[in-house]
């Protein structure tokens, strides 16, 4: 489980990130995250997951997007619960031989900042 940029839960399954869609009386709807794409599974109150409508109009997000999408969510993560600087919380982040061979710190650090400043204006 990861969580959208609007912070909330975003299933990952086969591949392919889901949303939040309903409660239904046997649990919860999953809709795909993808624009337009009708494809959509069930978690069941018991934690099943059933799929229901398989089929996707359109590729399966790349490792490495779903990586990136997981590194986000960790940094801010982390950016909300330290003091630390963006750059410290990414070291920390990463593995040292990913953090010296990267080339999105600067991105990433970009993003960390955004979220605390973003974060200030929601508590004032």
């Amino acid at each position: 489980m990861i969580k959208t940029k609007r912070g909330k839960d975003m299933l990952l399954y086969d591949g392919f990130t889901y949303t939040q869609n309903r409660m239904c009386k046997d649990g919860m709807r999953w809709q795909c995250s993808y624009p337009k794409c009708r494809a959509y599974c069930r978690m069941s109150s018991a934690g099943w997951l059933t799929p229901y409508k398989t089929h996707h109009d359109h590729e399966k997000p790349s490792e490495k997007q779903i990586k990136k999408k997981i590194l986000s969510m960790e940094l801010k993560a982390r950016a909300q619960s330290s003091g630390a600087t963006p750059g410290e919380i990414l070291r920390n982040a990463l593995p040292a031989e990913e953090y010296e061979s990267t080339d999105q710190r600067a991105s990433y650090t970009r993003c960390i900042q955004r979220y605390r400043k973003a974060l200030k204006r929601k508590n004032t």
